[in-house]
Order: structure tokens, then sequence, then C-alpha cells
């Protein structure tokens, strides 16, 4: 049994410091039967929350969640431990794109979970016309202007900004950054709506929204929703981000959290994870279990001919300016309204 831990011991719980409804409650129920260890979820509504429990030391976290491009801001800050990842039983049936990653060359610190693109959905009920163009967010036609959605945490309106400008998508130079702010203001003015990362699906799925930012797999459930959407995919590429898991650096239960690890790591478990949330995992044999809609979801099944960016993420220190961006922007075009 998994729950029999090192020397003997057995854990009882294990805290996961996550996102809201971002783990399938199939998979929690699963884990603890197989274990004896009782998962607490624990939700951050964003990346400068998540840093702020993992500094706090009481109560612990044993297992987060960050995204690829926190993971060296993690590493430096001594917020996660060195777990030694490539020996954990069913580490080699990752595939090979997602291990020795920049941030973790030599696959010590975490495991891949679950990853996705970043674009853009369109109502095609509302607009007619080829939908795989950047230029729909950011200068939108009549018939789909006041009623975009734009997500209000992160980085992907300013990226999404600076590749239609045709600008260096991690520059800090004040000047490209002023022309971000140029383009944005009026858009996040007159949008219909500006997500978080907990409403963009019920967001695209009303009828006020034409066109609205969005990840992959919260495209997917819109869609499900609302079928008349699609997920674009402008010829630039759509950029790839990956969410991690990792060991706190004060971990209570370390070897609890080795085990949820290892646990994520089979085929079935990772499959019923994406079966719930639509995102793809990088688990070998995954598919198989996947369900038939998955395996055919134009959101998930990328096209050939569009190009995954996997190195396009900017360092940390570069993507928290760009969310400070978007959230003054909104701050005094909306009074921060979301």
């Amino acid at each position: 049994m998994l729950a029999m831990l090192a020397g003997g011991a057995q854990a009882s719980e294990l805290r996961i410091l996550t996102w809201d409804s971002y783990l399938a409650p199939e998979l929690l129920t699963r884990f603890e039967a197989e274990t004896g260890i009782h998962p607490v979820v624990v939700t951050a509504p964003g990346y400068p929350e998540m840093l702020a429990r993992l500094e706090t030391a009481e109560p612990g976290i044993d297992v987060v969640n960050p995204a690829d491009y926190q993971m060296d801001e993690l590493i430096r800050r001594k917020l996660v431990q060195r777990i030694g990842a490539a020996d954990l039983p069913h580490f080699f049936d990752i595939e090979d794109a997602w291990v020795s990653r920049t941030f973790d060359p030599e696959n010590q610190y975490a495991i891949p979970f679950l990853w996705g693109t970043s674009s853009f959905v369109v109502d095609t009920a509302v607009y007619h016309g080829n939908v795989d163009t950047l230029s729909l967010m950011y200068n939108p036609p009549p018939e789909l202007r006041g009623k975009q959605s734009f997500i209000g945490d992160g980085s992907d309106a300013v990226v999404g900004a600076l590749i239609y400008l045709k600008l260096p998508r991690c520059t800090t130079d004040l000047a490209d950054l002023a022309k971000v702010e140029t383009l944005l203001r009026p858009l996040i003015r007159e949008a219909r709506a500006i997500t978080t990362i907990t409403s963009v699906i019920d967001v695209l799925s009303s009828p006020g929204v034409a066109i609205g930012m969005s990840w992959n797999g919260d495209a997917m459930r819109a869609r499900e929703r609302r079928p008349t959407l699609r997920y674009a995919y402008p010829p630039h590429g759509v950029q790839l981000w990956t969410d991690l898991l990792a060991v706190a650096h004060d971990a209570p239960n370390p070897h609890a959290a080795r085990a949820f690890l290892t646990f994520m790591l089979r085929a079935e478990n990772a499959a019923l994870e994406t079966n719930f949330t639509r995102y793809a995992n990088s688990i070998h044999g995954s598919e198989a279990q996947m369900t038939q809609a998955l395996q055919h979801a134009p959101e998930v099944v990328v096209p050939r001919n569009v190009s995954l960016d996997f190195v396009g993420m900017c360092h940390v220190d570069v993507m928290t300016a760009q969310q400070a961006l978007l959230r003054r922007i909104i701050d005094e075009e909306r009074g921060g309204s979301l």
C-alpha cells in the first residue's frame, strides 16, 4: 500500500496547493482509496497568492501545482525541494518533450501535470469569416466590437498584444509597453467581460460574448455548452504552457507527496484528470483511456500545420511586470472590476 512510508510510518493527510476546480474529485477519491491518505485541496487565485502560501509556515503545504515559468523562482527561493523526480516509478512513461526542461534539466524537482495552449474562441454564429487571425482580438470588426472578453489574470492579453504588434514577447522596453497599453486600453474599456481563472467557461458560454481569450481546455468545456464556438489557431502558432507538480520545501508529509506524484505518473490517473479538465497530459498510454470526445476535439488535437511554442514563456519577473501592466489598465478603465 502506498500509504506505508519510510520507516513504516503512515501519513493520514496530504495538502495540495492548486487552482480552483482543477483536480478531478474522482482522482482524489481514488488516491485516498489506494493509499489511505486523505487529500486536502488548498486553492490560490493566482501566482502571488501561491507564493505567499508557500512562504507561510502554517498550515503546511505538501504538493504545489505551479506553471513552468514559475519554477525558476520557486527553486531559487528554495520554496520547493529536490526530490529526485527521475527516480520516481513510471517517470520514464513521460513523453520525451516534457522531461529535462530548462528549469529542471536533471529532473530533480518536478513532474509535468497538464499542458495546454493559449488562444481565443469565436462564436461562428456571430462572425462568419476566418477565425484564425489575431486581428479579431486586437482590431475586432463591427460584429465583434464590444462583445470581447479578456483574461484578467496572468499576462495572456499582454503577450497577445505584443505578438499582434510584432514586438518581442519578453520585452521590458518602455516604448514597447507603451504601445501595448495604447492598444489595450480601448479594448479593455469596451470589452463585454474581463474574466478570472474560474470564470472563463461561464463567460464564454454566455450569449453576450462573441469572442474571448481562453485556454484550450476551458474553450472545449465552453463549446460543450455553446456548440458554435471555435478555437482559433493564428498563423504565428499558439503559446504552450505546462503545469507541474512539485513538493513544497517544508512539506510536513514529503513521502505522501512523493506517493501522489507517483500516482499521477500512472496512465489511468493522468487520463482521468485529462477527462475532467480537458487539458492534455504527457503520460504514454493515457490517450487510450481518454473519452472519445477528447481524442478528436479540435481544442486538444492541435492541427499539424500549427506551431507549438515550447520556449515562449518569459522569465517570471517579465511576466509579473506584464501582469501588473494589465492589472493597472483594468483598474483604471474598469475600476478594477473583473
